[in-house]
C-alpha cells in the first residue's frame, strides 16, 4: 500500500467516525427534546387529572394511559421520520409514565372516600377482557397471515430482541389502549344513558 492510498484511507475513516459522532449527537439532541416537551405534557395532564374530581377514578386513570400512549406513538413516529426506526424505538421508554397512574384517586382515597364501585369494576373487568383478547386476536391474525404468506416451511430471518420487543411492548400499548377506549366508551354511554 502507498503512503498515499493509506492517508486517504485514514481520511476517510475519520470522517466517517466525526459523522456518526454527529450524528449521534442530533440523535440525543433530538430525542432528548421530544422526551422533556413530551414528560412536560404528560406531567400537566397527570395533573389536571388528579385534580379532577368530576369524573371517576378509572375514568380518570384510562385518560391518562390513552394520553400516555398517543404521546409515545407520536414520538415514535416523529423519531422515525427524522432517524431511521430503529432509533425510533427508544421514545416507547416513555410508557414508564403509566406507573404514575396510581397517583389519579389516591387523595381521595387517603380521606377515606370510596373511589371504586361495583359499576367501575364491572367496567374495569370487561375493559381488561377486552384489553388483553385483543392481544390475543392480533397475535394469532398475525401468525395466521405470516404462515399464509411466508408458507409452513419458510425461514424467516429475524432478531430474538426485535420480536421480544415488539411482542412486549405492542401487547403493552394494545392492551392499554383498548382498555383504555373500552373504559372511556362504557362510561361515555352511562353517561348517555343517565341523561336521556
Amino acid at each position: 500500500m502507498t503512503s498515499a492510498h493509506s492517508a486517504g484511507l485514514s481520511t476517510s475513516l475519520l470522517l466517517a467516525s466525526v459523522q456518526l459522532e454527529l450524528l449521534a449527537i442530533a440523535f440525543w439532541t433530538v430525542f432528548g427534546c421530544l422526551v422533556i416537551c413530551s414528560s412536560v405534557v404528560i406531567f400537566v395532564y397527570l395533573r389536571r387529572m388528579i385534580a379532577n374530581r368530576s369524573l371517576s377514578v378509572l375514568e380518570r386513570q384510562a385518560r391518562f394511559r390513552l394520553l400516555v400512549c398517543i404521546v409515545t406513538l407520536m414520538d415514535c413516529i416523529l423519531m422515525s421520520g427524522i432517524f431511521c426506526w430503529q432509533l425510533s424505538l427508544a421514545s416507547f421508554c416513555l410508557l414508564g409514565f403509566w406507573g404514575l397512574t396510581f397517583r389519579i384517586g389516591r387523595a381521595e382515597q387517603r380521606h377515606g372516600k370510596v373511589i371504586i364501585d361495583e359499576r367501575d369494576r364491572e367496567i374495569n373487568r370487561v375493559a381488561s377482557t377486552a384489553g388483553f383478547a385483543s392481544f390475543w386476536v392480533c397475535l394469532v391474525a398475525v401468525w395466521g397471515v405470516a404462515l399464509a404468506f411466508f408458507g409452513a416451511n419458510a425461514d424467516v430471518k429475524m432478531s430474538i430482541g426485535v420480536m421480544g420487543f415488539f411482542l412486549l411492548v405492542g401487547g403493552m400499548v394494545l392492551v392499554q389502549t383498548i382498555s383504555a377506549l373500552v373504559t372511556l366508551t362504557m362510561y361515555w354511554r352511562d353517561a348517555r344513558g343517565e341523561t336521556n
